[in-house]
């Protein structure tokens, strides 16, 4: 994840936290101050990434769920996280610390990856596997181990290659006065293994998020390998999928291997109050066949200037060079 989305990220619970919306989950945590204890810290993370299974974790320390933005003290993560890291046994989660201003202050931002999951503390003496729910750490259980064990084997990684949001008008014969909500992604796919991943369109997801609106997309995506148009004199000209490892049917993409995945969906949206917004967050979820939990993308998209030919009001597209 790029440092523009994961602080992206700080911002849209800041927004959260401001309109007195619930902004923990099972993937945020907002502290007003660094955690004294660090036994304590280390089993409420370890619990957190046990029970994020495999996505990233967020960790923002200087908002309090009360009063709001109190910023975070200035101390050095050199110095508190080896204490946390102490009462671990074996693997503590890998950190990422980002410094991010806001409303004059500074809240600090600690995304913890849990790819190598399960978690195990050293607490009272015994050795746990920390589990988060709802707001409480407790103890997994075998269904919790299941869980966690079982879905993180069969989900690919996936890299953006490209993305594309444009707002346009509707149509001038339309009764509808929704927008046209055109989406673009260009994926690269590869399976953790050998087996087959299969993809069907009806669990997939889009979320767009603009300012403190969101639009989202469960009908109509469609996934598909890259096309190119071949030109045959004796069998006429005519679109091909260019790939060997992934196809696609009118109802799911299947994916036997690494390769470019495009995703397309169109819907009709109010306009957004935030259209001028710089940026926004497109997030897609797609849950295979095989598993009983999605894979996430998020990617922040900037916004572009439109130019003299073009008809939309409003496009975001994704910087590639931003890391």
């Amino acid at each position: 994840m790029r440092t523009s989305d994961i602080e992206a990220w700080v911002l849209r619970v800041i927004d959260q936290q401001k309109r007195k919306q619930p902004c923990e989950d099972s993937r945020v945590e907002i502290k007003a101050k660094w955690p004294d204890d660090p036994r304590k810290a280390a089993r409420q993370i370890a619990g957190h990434a046990n029970a994020a299974r495999g996505e990233s974790v967020l960790w923002i320390i200087g908002i309090d769920e009360s009063y709001g933005i109190v910023g975070a003290e200035n101390i050095e993560l050199a110095n508190w996280f080896p204490q946390v890291k102490a009462h671990f046994n074996g693997l503590c989660p890998e950190v990422f610390d980002l410094n991010v201003p806001v409303d004059d202050k500074i809240v600090v931002a600690l995304l913890f990856s849990t790819d190598r999951s399960p978690y195990v503390v050293k607490f009272s003496g015994e050795l746990d596997v920390p589990w988060r729910e709802g707001r409480r750490t407790r103890s997994a259980n075998r269904e919790d181990l299941l869980r966690l064990l079982i879905p993180i084997s069969h989900q690919p990684t996936v890299e953006v290659l490209d993305a594309i949001i444009a707002i346009k008008e509707p149509s001038p014969n339309s009764k509808s006065s929704s927008c046209n909500w055109d989406i673009n992604l260009q994926l690269y796919v590869t399976p953790s293994d050998d087996n087959r991943v299969v993809f069907p369109f009806h669990r997939c997801q889009l979320v767009i998020t603009v300012g403190s609106e969101e639009v989202r997309i469960n009908k109509g995506i469609r996934l598909s390998p890259p096309m190119y148009f071949r030109r045959a004199s004796n069998l006429g000209s005519k679109f091909q999928h260019d790939s060997i490892t992934i196809h696609s049917t009118m109802s799911e993409a299947i994916i036997d291997g690494s390769g470019r995945l495009n995703v397309a969906a169109s819907t009709k949206a109010a306009k957004p109050v935030a259209i001028v917004a710089a940026e926004v967050m497109l997030a897609l979820r797609m849950r295979s066949v095989s598993d009983d939990k999605p894979l996430v993308i998020e990617t922040n998209l900037r916004r572009v200037e439109r130019r003299s030919n073009e008809r939309f009001l409003a496009k975001w597209e994704y910087e590639k060079n931003i890391e």
